[in-house]
């Protein structure tokens, strides 16, 4: 929130109602999975702001709306969380289909969980 004064006055990052999702599956090695899947409910706007990523064994992710990609990005032993920002807030239409899709490598060859949070806000339209 911006201040001016003693007033507070939102800004454009602040409309609407926060909306968190939280997915956690185990990655099998040189496997795919989804690691959620969510549908915008009817008369909402979704303002996607981040995507944070994280997993113990490499891989790739790839954030899909409707099966086209939107985000991407690679874990590996340098970097095993990995934050996305949207910016300006990627706004997605109701009824779209999100899903966030990992790609583990082949190593390690025992099963590690993916964790990930999406965060943004909802518009009522």
């Amino acid at each position: 929130m911006a201040s001016i004064g003693s007033s507070i006055l939102p800004t454009p990052s602040d409309e609407g109602t926060p909306f968190y999702l939280r997915g956690e599956v185990p990655a099998v090695p040189a496997g795919s999975t989804s690691v959620f899947t969510y549908t915008v409910p009817v008369s909402q706007e979704r303002k996607l702001k981040q995507l944070w990523v994280t997993a113990l064994n490499d891989g790739f992710f790839s954030l899909e709306v409707d099966g086209t990609q939107i985000a991407t990005g690679r874990i590996d032993n340098v970097a095993h969380n990995v934050v996305f920002k949207f910016d300006p807030p990627r706004p997605i239409s109701a009824g779209v289909l999100l899903e966030l899709l990992y790609n583990g490598d082949d190593e390690p060859t025992f099963v590690c969980p993916v964790t990930a949070f999406l965060s943004g806000n909802d518009l009522t339209i």
